[in-house]
């Protein structure tokens, strides 16, 4: 499983593939008490990929998995609990590798002059 492990020493050094990850404002600003948690959920695309796992992570933890659609979309629910008060570092991964060694790939963004928000 995934989910809450540590990113860092999955992540591939293979080239990074093109997209977007959703930015909510809410990302800068969580307050982990609230019983509204729009932050906990990414949307996003990836560029020429039309299969696959995206991986998100929260502060260095994966947090939640998505399946890419065959437009290349992402929509995943992230586990609150990796979250803390404030700002929060939110990544995408393509989940490459099989099952038993995974291997995350970063997701940089799409276009240039971005919103300066993870990728």
């Amino acid at each position: 499983a995934l989910i809450g492990r540590p990113a860092a020493p999955l992540v591939s050094h293979s080239p990074s593939r093109r997209g977007t990850l959703s930015t909510p404002d809410g990302w800068n600003n969580v307050d982990p008490s609230a019983d509204y948690v729009p932050w906990t959920t990414a949307t996003g695309t990836i560029t020429g990929v039309r299969a696959g796992t995206v991986a998100i992570a929260v502060n260095g933890r994966v947090a939640g998995l998505a399946l890419l659609t065959a437009g290349g979309r992402y929509d995943a629910m992230l586990a609150p609990t990796l979250f803390r008060a404030g700002k929060n570092d939110v990544t995408a991964y393509l989940v490459a590798g099989l099952p038993s060694s995974p291997r995350l790939v970063a997701i940089a963004p799409a276009s240039p002059g971005g919103d300066g928000q993870s990728p």
